[in-house]
């Protein structure tokens, strides 16, 4: 057993409001932002851990600390090395553990082994269990690592108290600590979608401080598959349908992909690691919580416990058709968009020969040369029809961008 001193300095992972919360992380209170989420419950499960009494420094008055390592004693079968062992309870799943993930992502060339690697870090679960992961296997390939903490400040003191809890962390492993606070998402947009986009500038801003080789998430498979339902709700096209790719163009690495929740939640209790929690990921009102809390739970009861790896295992597929489906495009269509400075043009009889997927591709694909934003899908399927026509036409799209045909040539242009 490890001495009280290694506990206090590394377990300090959980904190509960004394007396509205029990041991298994149910909290009946929203207020409550940092909890530990115990594995879901089954029959033949003991759930034991152990309580700990928060010393004052720890500043978090009418509180206890619970140490992240419950007790599991499973009635199901025996564990596969390197595997999760949540998973490996149900039949025909299997996950991987987030070393082994990290180690074959340097292996097959996903991350790169020159110059230091950006972990993008919350501080809560996924993150801290891709942090820990990347600092133990990185040096085995020459690799180093840095952190980028993004403080959306929408919790006020307890965004400032994640902040502070990852710097600390890195501070007591001598790892560099790099942080941006963003600006309030502007009105009329997804706060999600506009968070996310802020999120992206600013650990690409990092990346460059850091003169980090790229920019490391910790998406897990669970991930890919919320955001493949979500996708799939909201009429997407196959790049979203696609889920989320596991390398982007602008040096973005998933390597976490292939591992579950449930094993990123082993792999921190197995190593004590501690975490924080975010009450707004629990909240219903946010798209992406609605799907978690309550879609896939209900599928699972019907299709079983194999759904978000099924879902995963979709998107994976369908992103490789959508590779090989992007390439083509580039090959064959992009070479044939000419101009710039805010002005794309294309012939119009080679636009309307075009099959329908490389033409709505084609339509977008000046819309963004032309400096405008993406096009809805109302415009998308209005000017796929007047191009198809092949007779001159204006369309205005949204306030941005202005597409004409004229002596037989379509353009796009942005305006002011």
């Amino acid at each position: 057993m490890r001495a009280r001193e290694d506990l206090d300095s590394d377990a300090v992972d959980v904190l509960l409001d004394r007396g509205r919360g029990d041991l298994h992380g149910r909290l009946p209170e929203s207020r409550v932002d940092h909890f530990h989420a115990g594995v879901a419950k089954r029959p033949g499960d003991d759930f034991r851990p152990a309580i700990v009494p928060v010393e004052p420094r720890l500043g978090d008055e009418n509180a206890e600390r619970i140490h992240a390592r419950p007790i599991i004693c499973s009635r199901a079968s025996s564990q596969t090395e390197g595997s999760s062992r949540p998973d490996d309870r149900i039949a025909g799943v299997r996950t991987v553990a987030p070393e082994p993930a990290i180690a074959r992502a340097f292996e097959e060339g996903d991350l790169p082994r020159t110059g230091p690697l950006l972990a993008a870090v919350s501080g809560g679960p996924d993150s801290m269990a891709l942090l820990a992961a990347l600092a133990a296997v990185a040096p085995r390939f020459g690799a180093s690592v840095a952190v980028g903490h993004v403080d959306h400040g929408w919790r006020a003191e307890r965004s400032r108290r994640d902040a502070a809890f990852v710097e600390a962390w890195c501070r007591r492993r001598s790892v560099p600590f790099f942080q941006e606070r963003l600006p309030v998402p502007p009105r009329g947009r997804s706060r999600e979608d506009a968070a996310r986009e802020l999120r992206y500038r600013a650990l690409a801003a990092m990346r460059e401080r850091a003169g980090a080789s790229a920019v490391v998430t910790g998406h897990t498979r669970d991930d890919a598959a919320e955001t493949v339902l979500l996708a799939l709700l909201r009429g997407r096209p196959l790049s979203g349908i696609a889920g989320i790719r596991r390398r982007r163009e602008d040096g973005v690495v998933r390597p976490l992909l292939e591992v579950s929740r449930g094993a990123i939640l082993a792999y921190l209790r197995e190593r004590r690691i501690p975490y924080r929690r975010d009450a707004t990921n629990d909240d219903p009102a946010f798209d992406r919580n609605w799907v978690r809390r309550r879609v896939v739970p209900l599928l699972e009861r019907r299709f079983g416990s194999a759904v978000t790896a099924n879902l995963a295992a979709s998107a994976e597929a369908l992103s490789r058709d959508r590779e090989w489906i992007d390439d083509l495009f580039a090959r064959d269509v992009l070479p044939r968009l000419a101009g710039g400075g805010g002005e794309i043009s294309v012939d119009s009889a080679l636009l309307s020969a075009l099959p329908s997927a490389a033409l709505r591709r084609a339509l977008l694909a000046m819309a963004e040369r032309a400096g405008g934003r993406p096009l809805s899908r109302p415009e998308l399927l209005a000017l796929e029809k007047l191009a198809r026509a092949g007779e001159p036409f204006r369309f205005q799209a949204g306030r941005r961008v202005d597409f004409r045909n004229r002596r037989g040539v379509v353009s796009a242009r942005r305006t002011l």
